[in-house]
């Protein structure tokens, strides 16, 4: 990927967090605070309302392959977590999932068109569990030097975990529908 193809992607993936960022914040009548720090691994954003005594660090990720809650023929109804990036030498280093210093998860779906809000550390401990019964499915690209001439970054593995799974494990997840954050697909896809 060329440089000004990445600084172009850079630049929508923070234009869709402040959209996302901007509708929760409506929606939750809250303030909204943008990571500015030079550590943008800790959180994207931060909620928060001295009204109502919250404060939480907000992840945001989007996913633009599950179109299903449920399994069925065709469909794909689980999301991907990263958990390790590889590098050049080989070796891994933790991904999001794992370094991220985040309250919540922000998942923007966008084939579903809803935003799915969950508990980073109930993630990390369904993901901590499928791993320890051995049952963790994980995707890691294939071919290394095309996704990095393709995506222009690093590949990635990561969790992919079943959206029922997620929600059953969740106590706090929370589902919006893009109509209820008054957000506009057809604004949303310019972002993309």
């Amino acid at each position: 990927m060329k440089d000004a193809d990445f600084k172009e992607v850079i630049i929508k993936t923070k234009q869709r967090e402040n959209y996302i960022g901007s509708a929760l914040s409506r929606h939750f009548k809250c303030s909204i605070r943008f990571n500015e720090s030079d550590d943008l691994k800790k959180w994207d954003y931060i909620l928060y309302s001295s009204d109502y005594g919250f404060c939480r660090k907000m992840e945001q990720t989007c996913d633009f392959k599950c179109n299903a809650r449920d399994p069925s023929e065709g469909s794909i109804s689980t999301l991907y977590f990263e958990l390790y990036t590889y590098l050049d030498s080989g070796k891994t280093k933790e991904g999001k999932l794992l370094y991220s210093k985040s309250d919540r998860f922000v998942y923007n779906l966008v084939k579903l068109n809803e935003i799915l809000i969950l508990d980073t550390n109930a993630i990390r401990k369904l993901v901590s569990v499928y791993q320890r019964d051995g049952v963790l499915k994980t995707a890691i690209p294939p071919d290394f030097s095309a996704w990095k001439k393709k995506h222009g970054s690093l590949p990635t593995q990561g969790a992919l975990i079943p959206y029922k799974e997620i929600l059953l494990n969740d106590p706090k997840a929370t589902i919006l529908s893009y109509d209820q954050l008054d957000l506009h697909t057809n604004q949303y896809n310019v972002l993309h």
